[in-house]
């Protein structure tokens, strides 16, 4: 067997290994992920506030941004802020389902006594067509669930009795987005806005589009960050060590196997390098 065939057999499996026995190592420490935690953990309980997560990703960025929204959508879960999951990206709805679905079934998985109760605690609205006319609109209006209109059940938010108070933008205590699509997150800054003051908005983004976070996180502008796979790993490492009954999820699997892969490349680069200063030597 050829040695470069030996070299991708080893990778593959040093890849495998972690998802399959889904174990997980602890993530490397993340700034803009730890100050995201802290900025949802200080936040009170009840049900006076509201979450409003943007989920404007599709398969492309699944892998990264699926992840990112699971872990903000368990915190105020257990932080029993009621939260409203939509998206303003066509091939983002299916994923407004399938990520309750996944964080709801772990959530059940860890308590089967705990219940979350669809109307109460969460709400899914799916696609809003418009992007920044219905961002826009969703800044200006003066009765902000009537506006939202109905979920995905086509029944009026308005009908849930938590939801029946939300009025303005201003009662929205978090605004998560998450996209790997560039522009977005520009828009989400430019039309959220609350008097003048930029909401309370945290974005998580792929690797490709960090950069265009820094000038907003630089500025407080955003209140948190959450940067690829690796952040979403360590925020879910932060609510390990705040919920000692969880168990590890799929982001911190991702991640470990990825970090397995990479380590084993720098080894080979290591040992290619040792290789060839004993030939040098030798010759």
């Amino acid at each position: 067997m050829k040695a470069p065939r030996i070299i991708y057999i080893v990778l593959f499996l040093t890849l495998l290994v972690p998802l399959i026995t889904a174990r997980s190592i602890k993530p490397a420490y993340n700034v803009a992920a730890n100050r995201t935690f802290d900025f949802i953990e200080a936040l009170p309980e009840g049900s006076n506030q509201f979450g409003l997560l943007f989920l404007d990703y599709g398969p492309g960025t699944q892998a990264e941004n699926q992840p990112q929204a699971s872990v903000i959508f368990e915190h105020l879960l257990r932080k029993k802020i009621p939260t409203i999951l939509l998206t303003t990206y066509a091939l983002g709805e299916k994923f407004t389902k399938e990520t309750a679905d996944k964080v709801l079934t772990r959530l059940q998985l860890e308590d089967p006594s705990r219940q979350f109760v669809y109307g109460k605690d969460y709400v899914i609205l799916g696609y809003r067509p418009g992007a920044n006319l219905f961002l826009q609109g969703i800044s200006q209006a003066q009765d902000l669930a009537a506006f939202l209109g109905k979920d995905i059940r086509a029944i009026p938010l308005k009908s849930y009795e938590p939801f029946q108070g939300l009025q303005t933008l201003s009662q929205v205590t978090v605004i998560g987005e998450f996209t790997g699509l560039v522009g977005f997150l520009n828009s989400y800054m430019q039309f959220l806005t609350i008097q003048g003051t930029t909401a309370p908005l945290i974005h998580g983004c792929t690797s490709i589009t960090i950069p265009e976070t820094y000038i907003y996180a630089d500025t407080g502008q955003l209140r948190g960050t959450l940067e690829g796979v690796s952040g979403a790993a360590y925020y879910s490492y932060l609510l390990q060590e705040r919920f000692t009954k969880r168990t590890a999820d799929d982001s911190l699997v991702i991640n470990t196997s990825l970090g397995m892969g990479q380590l084993y490349i720098l080894l080979l680069i290591a040992l290619g390098n040792i290789i060839e200063f004993a030939r040098r030597r030798t010759s």
